[in-house]
């Protein structure tokens, strides 16, 4: 009951194109590194966020099962968030991983006080390794969304389209 949570929400295009950098489309949930929770389904171990929709999954490219995973996981985000009660809405902080890397200094004031604490002289330390504050590159981004047109059905391209409009919305 006491719980706070600080949930960073994250571009779709960087992520979805962080994961596929990393795999996550592929056979990467075999791997001894992984630490997803996963689910026997038809012989074929698969992430709990594919739940309700196996066989799309096991029909898709590498590229578009990531962009309907992280469609899936934000829209259960989402949807878990909004069913909160007006108290527990209340323990959870949400931050816009642009806006903290661009002005951290507002972000941080919110978390600690969000968290009843104090930033430390490692907190500096952090900021200076993360390379905050910094610019969000939107040549890169663009890049990255090309790079994932590329790979992705017109399909899941409109969906990403989607998921982008939502996050930039919030962010605005």
């Amino acid at each position: 009951p006491d719980i706070k949570m600080v949930h960073i929400n994250r571009h779709p295009v960087d992520v979805i194109h962080s994961w596929y950098r990393r795999g996550y489309g592929t056979e990467f949930y075999l791997k001894e590194l992984n630490a997803t929770t996963l689910f026997n389904y038809k012989n074929n171990k698969l992430p709990y966020y594919t739940r309700g929709w196996e066989e799309e999954y096991l029909r898709l490219s590498d590229m578009d099962r990531i962009i309907k995973m992280i469609n899936f996981i934000n829209s259960n985000h989402n949807k878990s968030f909004h069913e909160l009660s007006t108290k527990n809405k209340k323990q959870v902080l949400i931050i816009n991983f642009d806006k903290m890397v661009t002005e951290p200094k507002i972000d941080l004031m919110r978390i600690t006080k969000f968290l009843n604490t104090e930033k430390t002289s490692y907190t500096d330390t952090v900021m200076i390794r993360q390379r905050c504050p910094r610019k969000i590159d939107m040549n890169k981004r663009a890049a990255k969304f090309e790079e994932i047109k590329e790979s992705a059905t017109s399909d899941s391209v409109r969906l990403l389209q989607e998921m982008v409009h939502e996050y930039e919305e919030q962010t605005s």
